[in-house]
């Protein structure tokens, strides 16, 4: 049975937005329903069971207005061959470097919200390997801190590494720049993304 999940994510604007749905429509067209393809457009900064979000919403709120806005950048092409958080699809998405600032402000919310989660986050592929499992523990989340690489999906269609397709969704540049100044969370359930609530980072740069 699925249970209803938390996200929490950066949603891309400007040229990334635009190109980030152009090559999943691309996708889609070629291969119907593949893995995340038809996920809104976002880089997940945490992603787990945490309760009901309105219990630490406004806790959240807070310290995410304490941090300031900063420069994201997408520096190269990402590909996640039989990714075993895809059933085994090729996920292809745009990497986004990782910075002190990205990791500052996932290490935030991971802090407010870890405290929430569920024993079942442990459930998880990746949960018999290291950093990963240790991840899991604290944060409820395999992915929190420098082994983390950030990215915007496109999706993971069942294909080899040499498929033409693969090739088609990579082409061109992957170089994009995004002012960060917002995040959003989500209620997820499987494919079904419903958008909660939008926080702002308003702090100023110390």
């Amino acid at each position: 049975m699925n249970l209803p999940r938390t996200a929490i994510f950066i949603e891309p604007q400007g040229t990334l937005r635009t190109s980030l749905i152009e090559r999943k429509k691309i996708l889609e067209l070629a291969m119907p329903g593949q893995a995340y393809t038809s996920h809104p457009p976002h880089s997940t900064l945490l992603f787990g069971e945490y309760g009901s979000p309105e219990i630490w919403t406004g806790k959240l709120r807070a310290a995410v207005n304490s941090l300031p806005p900063f420069r994201l950048a997408t520096d190269a092409w990402q590909e996640f061959p039989n990714d075993l958080q895809a059933a085994g699809g090729h996920t292809v998405a745009y990497r986004v470097k990782l910075s002190p600032e990205l990791l500052r402000l996932q290490l935030t919310i991971a802090e407010v919200v870890a405290p929430f989660r569920e024993s079942s986050s442990l459930q998880h592929p990746l949960a018999d390997r290291e950093p990963f499992a240790s991840s899991l523990k604290h944060f409820g989340f395999p992915f929190v801190g420098p082994h983390w690489i950030p990215h915007f999906t496109i999706g993971s269609p069942r294909l080899p590494a040499n498929d033409p397709l693969l090739a088609s969704l990579m082409n061109g540049s992957p170089i994009h720049e995004l002012h960060v100044n917002t995040i959003s969370i989500w209620q997820v359930m499987a494919d079904h993304h419903n958008r909660l609530t939008e926080l702002a980072l308003t702090g100023t740069a110390g």
